[in-house]
């Protein structure tokens, strides 16, 4: 993981701010749902660390780290669903004559 962590940001420090952003954006987001909560800090503290040793501002880091968790750690009501119709579907395998026939019905 540090690899790879390596590589995607050394190849983003050519880009705009807003791309490089979007790369802690991605790999907090990516901690936050892949990691256990006992390995989350952890995690995040080395997502931080190549962050600076990349050459990323570390407030800018920080600040955007911690909004991003605290949107995460947010719990969002969930709308209610409405009730879902069931169709019934067929499956007819392929005829030359008749598919065609069938398809202009339906």
């Amino acid at each position: 993981l540090l690899f790879t962590l390596y590589l995607y940001l050394t190849q983003c420090l050519s880009h705009s701010i807003s791309t490089r952003n979007s790369v802690i954006n991605s790999l907090t987001r990516r901690a936050f749902t892949v990691c256990s909560p006992q390995h989350l800090d952890e995690e995040l503290d080395t997502v931080y660390n190549i962050c600076l040793s990349n050459g990323f501002p570390p407030h800018d880091t920080t600040t955007l780290m911690a909004s991003i968790l605290a949107k995460l750690r947010r719990p969002t009501p969930s709308p209610p669903r409405p009730p879902r119709e069931f169709l019934h579907r067929v499956t007819l395998p392929y005829h030359p004559v008749l598919s065609s026939r069938i398809k202009r019905v339906l």
